[in-house]
């Protein structure tokens, strides 16, 4: 288990007077966000209280009223419900910070560049929160979801989607050959004539 010297102090809600941070807060901010696809910001500023029901959390509420929910496992759910008990609702707080701006930078600058420092070298990837969020839209795709439902879950249009994700559409890509090889399976082959002089 990593841990680190970074100390936070008692956050406003928070059920224990001061608590040093561990690779099991790391993982649970990753896997938060692994399986939401939420942004960073998201993530810091998750409330258990007001977006966790059971196993799915809110993502969103849209402006017509109908809110957009993701699922989560099981063990992932409880282990949002124990942060909740021991952390309060802000399960994320970074120790006395209100500001989303000043929490984001805290958790990307200094908790999550640890991680990505441990993992190195990158080699054609600048390593960035934002790869979860990637890797969510990613999963999804490779197992057949479609472009409009990964678009909805993201909060994202189905054209930036498509911009940024296409690559990961075998779905997309099998269907196309197969309509390639129906148009063009029975037109009969071109076969060279010789020239007789």
């Amino acid at each position: 288990m990593m841990t680190s010297s970074v100390y936070w102090p008692p956050a406003i809600g928070s059920r224990t007077p001061r608590r040093d941070w561990d690779g099991e807060d790391l993982r649970d901010f990753i896997n938060l966000s692994l399986h939401t696809g939420f942004r960073i910001s998201d993530v810091v500023l998750f409330n258990a209280e007001e977006r966790l029901r059971g196993n799915t959390i809110l993502l969103r509420a849209q402006k017509n009223g109908n809110n957009v929910y993701t699922w989560v496992p099981d063990w992932l759910a409880d282990r949002l419900r124990k942060r909740q008990k021991i952390h309060g609702p802000l399960i994320f707080r970074a120790g006395t910070a209100l500001d989303m701006k000043q929490m984001t930078q805290i958790w990307r600058d200094k908790r999550l560049r640890e991680v990505f420092k441990l993992a190195g070298p990158w080699k054609n990837l600048k390593p960035s929160p934002h790869l979860f969020r990637h890797s969510f839209a990613r999963i999804l795709l490779e197992r057949g979801a479609g472009v409009e439902d990964v678009a909805q879950l993201l909060g994202d249009t189905p054209t930036v989607v498509l911009k940024h994700y296409s690559s990961w559409l075998p779905s997309r890509q099998n269907r196309l050959t197969a309509i390639l090889k129906e148009a063009f399976d029975d037109i009969p082959k071109l076969v060279a004539i010789s020239r007789q002089a």
